[in-house]
């Protein structure tokens, strides 16, 4: 049996399952300011955003290539929906979409986005950096629209630095091509308080039900999770609105490269930022 019902898709910030690759260390942080100086560091992302193309529900265990025939759409455009969220922020996906979906428990959530994930953020350091200016300050940010790249120098890179007075942060842009050094490998990380089990695996696709079989080809990401007892949406005639949630905290990293580097000019002994961003990106559906 299906029941017919009408529901907004939001966004919200919580934590929920991570998608990614393997964790790397906290960053070493002292009163809001950031003093490592490791070639990458975690941290809490500030801003995210990816362009969507579906969500599903499963009753089953789906894999890439059924997902789409044997789970629920909740939601799908084969031009990518464009989702921008800030810390603690919220954004309608799909405002006022009908939807008929079978009563019962469900047991999966599956994600499918552009291979492009979208940061943006504000890092202060205990010590002068540089970035794509070459100007030393210990304020960094964000570029917008400017593309992930540590291998050609600062005129490349998606960061800038200098004082806090001319933070202008927009969202760079990372294209995600694997999740392993094995071009389309799977990946799967489980967060210490997530609501799945500990199979969470992400996909790099050349097509919506295809793997990717080279850097070259890969187009989406696809994630699929399994619920944890307890936490398996239930459709009931009384279901009014479908929740999804993209998690920031703990979900951002910053990475560093020191003077030698390629990705660094002459910097005057300065490291420089390469990379305020997502490790990966972590989301839960839930039915109410």
């Amino acid at each position: 049996m299906k029941y017919l019902f009408i529901v907004t898709l939001f966004l919200f910030m919580s934590q929920s399952w991570l998608v990614g690759s393997a964790k790397s260390a906290d960053c070493t942080v002292s009163s809001g300011v950031v003093t490592d100086t490791s070639n990458q560091c975690e941290n809490d992302a500030q801003a995210m955003g990816l362009n969507l193309h579906g969500v599903w529900l499963c009753q089953q265990t789906p894999t890439v290539s059924n997902y789409q025939t044997v789970c629920e759409q909740l939601f799908y455009s084969a031009v990518a929906s464009q989702v921008r969220v800030e810390l603690g922020g919220e954004a309608a996906v799909a405002p006022n979409v009908d939807l008929s979906l079978p009563l019962g428990t469900y047991t999966h959530s599956v994600l499918l986005v552009e291979n492009k994930l979208y940061s943006k953020g504000v890092i202060t350091f205990s010590t002068n950096r540089r970035g794509k200016s070459d100007t030393a300050g210990t304020t960094c940010w964000t570029l917008e629209g400017e593309s992930f790249d540590e291998a050609n120098g600062f005129a490349n890179l998606p960061i800038d630095c200098g004082l806090a007075a001319n933070a202008n942060p927009g969202y760079m842009v990372s294209d995600k091509d694997r999740w392993t050094s094995n071009a389309g490998a799977t990946n799967y990380e489980r967060a210490a308080d997530d609501k799945t089990f500990a199979v969470n695996n992400s996909y790099a696709l050349s097509a919506e039900t295809t793997q990717s079989t080279s850097d070259n080809d890969t187009r989406y990401l696809l994630g699929i999770s399994a619920f944890k007892t307890g936490y398996q949406p239930i459709i009931s005639n009384t279901t009014s609105r479908i929740k999804m949630s993209f998690a920031l905290t703990g979900n951002g990293k910053i990475r560093q490269k020191s003077n030698g580097h390629a990705s660094c000019g002459v910097g005057g002994g300065d490291r420089c930022v390469t990379g305020i961003m997502q490790r990966g990106f972590e989301f839960l559906v839930e039915a109410e």
